[in-house]
């Protein structure tokens, strides 16, 4: 996770997230975001949660992947990034409610040792997924 070093909502935690470039597929957004943002080299296992927000014009497509390399060295976005377990995450001070959603999906998911695949839209703010 990563803690923001911008606005809006500084010094909130997220997972690492932006904007795809020109010529770049969504895989390898994810991949140059993670590095930007965390200083973690990954390798995308699968999508895990795509969702419409219509009124910003935007679509978030979360992926589970597997931690390659971890130098600790965020970017100029980024206050602070770590390895989190459950118990360490700051459920109270987490960016934007869809992050912890899939959050606690992820680490139910993960105990019971399978993984869904997730759609859904924002709706006046409160994202709805459906399986």
């Amino acid at each position: 996770m990563c803690q923001r070093a911008i606005k809006p909502r500084t010094g909130t935690w997220t997972l690492p997230a932006g904007f795809m470039e020109c010529g770049e597929t969504v895989e390898q957004a994810a991949q140059r975001e993670v590095w930007e943002e965390t200083g973690a080299k990954i390798e995308i296992i699968a999508p895990y949660s795509i969702f419409s927000v219509p009124q910003i014009n935007e679509v978030y497509i979360m992926f589970r992947a597997k931690l390659v390399a971890f130098t600790d060295e965020p970017g100029p976005e980024t206050l602070a990034a770590d390895l989190l377990s459950a118990d360490q995450i700051p459920w109270d001070n987490i960016f934007y409610p869809a992050i912890k959603d899939i959050l606690q999906r992820y680490i139910a998911e993960k105990e019971q040792g399978t993984f869904g695949m997730y759609t859904g839209c924002s709706d006046e703010g409160v994202v709805h997924f459906m399986q």
